[in-house]
């Protein structure tokens, strides 16, 4: 029992060392005395500065806020307050920084380092450029100290491999990982020297900051999606000269059922070829006949026909000789082709993209003019256009409506008066994802009163397994491959709720402009019937999954404006049309208008509201509601029960709060460098029991512009780390304790 606990102790011990930095005060932060002035002596930093000391006789500087001298201006530190500052002057002089480790280097293992330095052009005042070479970097030794201040002979064991240009007072990394070969005790930073090779000497001065050094393996494998793909495609086997299918075909093409579950937007041609062997007209038919023979077995095993066309082309395409029995026999077979929107003529047998590949692109690829695109690489930074606008009054007009309401909480006010409705609407803003976090953090609540099915308009009708897989897949709808979005409807599917879609046919729609135009009181207009038609069909689709699950409640999640309760420009909406046909009067919540946007004119009682969280502004049982004017009927309107102001989006660690409505994530960041990943990066993080071929990350994050170390928000648990640049993709483990 005594050595099993001996046994765990050790491992967990063991395992801290992965991740841990070994590199005490590695910021230069933790300090006994702040200098104020250039160092006289090595001895004097090490006095000044806890865990650090140099090791030489040069005369190695801590910066900080105190710092002065006539020499230079210093820039800021890359973090903290404070950096070191090392003179290089050539081989007879030059300074370093050394610091004892947390833990003695183990021979064998690997390791990482990184730290951050900038060159300070000020001090020698010239505009020479300078370049970091294979000897400007970090050392890994047992103590030493040489007791002259010229530079040390040794080569580092990480340092920058290429000579990159250094900006004046601009923050590098330089990074790199090594096997330790002896068990050495310290780490040293500076210019080293080997005086047998031809390296120049960086000259001038120079800052240190942020030093890491940790023990590290990357496990992470190169991987191409082809792997996840059905191969063997060819191995389909008819009897000769017919077309029935022998059985040791059944394994291949039930590889292809379940690659199209898997991918619900996939279509599939499939090809028939036969050898020259007989008449022309024959072997077209039964080319034809075969390609068919698939196509039927494919749709027996629960494909949509819709998803499969078959054609035959006899003998006019062949492959290899027709001179040949084996020639011949590579002939008769049959080709499957992938297609859809964005997919066409790739073999699926030699696909080297995944369909994920398609939806998260990066930002330089995106010709979108909307945010989506954006969004779906976490880039959230959509309102910026603020930070250069002069700040406006506030408006006079709006600020005399806010007077007469009070500032509430929406959370408890809203379920309060959820409690004993039927049916609940909201709507989502496209370009504002914290409208998704927001009705995310109160499926949990809605549960609780009672409400078991939520209608999506954002869900397409091929995904019919959502419910029972568990989660989402891109596949899954038109807008919810945002993992915003995803991440609200699985954790929708996790509390319990039945998901459905709601959204209107095409031929729901033709059948609906018939009734619609009878109405009297909307619009002829035929752009405006095929919005009330469309409507018209999404609410008795709802209503239809009502009278199926008789007494239910029922939550609906809508786009844009799309559950107004009112008639706007002649147009009836999805909210008024459910009203109508359930004889239920819907509690509709609106959360798109009260949102940022570039320009405060554009909303001035949002502007003027200022608040800190969701909130609703009311009074005794009275709502405000910005109401909107309708030239069609020439009426100002409400077309909501109530309406939610959101807060200005704020930042933690790169990533918006809103983001963390429930505080059940954590920030996990990723470090590029450790797996050589080039930017721009896309970096995205999938549950550890969902198909990272077709499920929508947890998060993703496109790292760019510098952005070395990513951030990512997780939740609790074990997760499967994707990254791909330009050139390669890389997965692995990770976990966020």
């Amino acid at each position: 029992m005594l050595k099993s606990q001996l046994f765990w102790i050790f491992f967990i011990s063991v395992l801290t060392l992965y991740g841990q930095n070994l590199v005490p005060n590695g910021g230069f932060e933790h300090v006994h005395k702040e200098a104020y002035s250039m160092m006289d002596s090595g001895h004097e930093f090490g006095r000044a500065v806890k865990n650090w000391e140099t090791p030489n006789l040069a005369s190695t500087d801590l910066v900080g806020k105190r710092f002065r001298t006539p020499k230079f201006k210093p820039i800021p530190a890359h973090s903290g307050n404070n950096m070191a500052g090392l003179v290089i002057h050539g081989d007879f002089w030059s300074e370093y920084v050394k610091v004892k480790l947390k833990d003695t280097l183990q021979i064998g293992a690997e390791y990482y380092v990184e730290f951050w330095t900038a060159y300070c052009r000020d001090y020698h005042k010239d505009n020479q450029p300078r370049f970091l070479n294979p000897y400007f970097g970090a050392l890994v030794d047992n103590n030493f100290f040489i007791k002259t201040d010229k530079v040390i002979n040794k080569k580092p064991h990480v340092f920058s491999p290429n000579p990159v240009e250094l900006i004046p007072n601009e923050w590098v990394k330089i990074t790199g990982k090594f096997k330790a070969t002896t068990e050495a005790t310290h780490l040293y930073i500076g210019q080293f020297f080997d005086p047998t090779v031809n390296n120049p000497i960086l000259m001038g001065y120079y800052y240190i900051d942020d030093v890491r050094l940790e023990r590290f393996s990357d496990v992470s494998t190169v991987f191409t999606p082809k792997e996840s793909a059905p191969d063997g495609l060819n191995n389909i086997y008819f009897e000769t000269d017919k077309y029935d299918l022998i059985g040791r075909s059944f394994e291949t093409l039930d590889k292809i059922v379940l690659y199209l579950e898997r991918n619900p937007s996939l279509t599939i041609k499939i090809f028939g070829h036969t050898d020259n062997e007989g008449e022309f007209y024959h072997n077209q038919e039964l080319s034809d006949n075969r390609a068919k023979s698939v196509y039927n077995y494919l749709v027996n095993k629960g494909i949509n026909p819709k998803r499969l066309t078959s054609k035959g082309f006899g003998s006019n395409q062949p492959i290899a000789t027709n001179n040949t029995e084996i020639g011949r026999q590579e002939n008769r077979r049959v080709e499957f082709l992938a297609s859809n929107a964005l997919v066409s003529n790739t073999s699926l047998d030699n696909m080297n993209v995944a369909e994920s590949d398609l939806v998260y692109i990066f930002s330089s690829e995106n010709n979108s003019p909307t945010l989506t695109q954006k969004q779906k690489i976490g880039q959230f930074h959509t309102w910026t256009c603020n930070t250069n606008q002069t700040k406006r009054r506030p408006d006079k007009i709006a600020q005399k409506q806010l007077s007469e309401f009070i500032k509430k909480d929406a959370t408890p006010y809203l379920l309060n008066r959820t409690t004993n409705e039927q049916i609940v609407i909201f709507n989502d803003s496209q370009e504002h994802p914290q409208t998704r976090a927001y009705f995310t953090s109160l499926l949990q609540d809605f549960y609780n009163q009672g409400f078991r099915n939520l209608g999506i308009e954002g869900l397409g009708y091929l995904d019919k397994s959502m419910n029972e897989r568990g989660y989402p897949s891109i596949n899954s709808g038109d807008r919810t491959d945002e993992p915003i979005y995803g991440e609200m409807l699985r954790v929708a599917l996790n509390i319990g709720f039945k998901v459905f879609p709601y959204q209107a046919k095409p031929e729901e729609i033709t059948k609906a402009k018939n009734i619609v135009k009878r109405s009297p009181t909307l619009s002829k207009d035929e752009h405006n019937v095929g919005l009330s038609a469309k409507y018209w069909a999404q609410a008795m689709n709802i209503n239809r999954h009502l009278q199926q699950n008789s007494g239910e409640k029922i939550l609906i999640y809508a786009h844009q404006q799309h559950h107004r309760e009112q008639d706007i420009e002649g147009v009836r909406f999805m909210g008024a049309w459910l009203k109508q046909f359930t004889k239920i009067n819907p509690f509709t919540i609106e959360q798109a208008q009260m949102n940022e946007r570039c320009f405060d004119n554009e909303y001035p009682l949002y502007y003027t509201a200022n608040v800190s969280s969701p909130t609703i502004f009311a009074r005794d049982q009275k709502v405000l509601i910005m109401a909107e004017q309708d030239s069609y009927s020439n009426e100002a309107k409400s077309s909501y029960d109530l309406q939610i102001y959101h807060p200005r989006t704020t930042y933690n660690n790169r990533r918006p709060t809103w983001m963390n409505p429930l505080n059940d994530k954590k920030i996990k960041t990723i470090n590029l460098d450790k797996y050589q990943m080039k930017l721009p990066c896309l970096v995205m993080a999938y549950y550890e029991n969902e198909d990272t071929e077709i499920a929508i990350p947890a998060d993703i994050k496109e790292a760019k512009n510098g952005d070395r170390s990513p951030t990512l928000l997780l939740k609790e648990g074990n997760y499967t780390l994707i990254l791909r640049d330009r050139d390669k993709r890389k997965k692995l483990d990770i976990s966020v304790p």
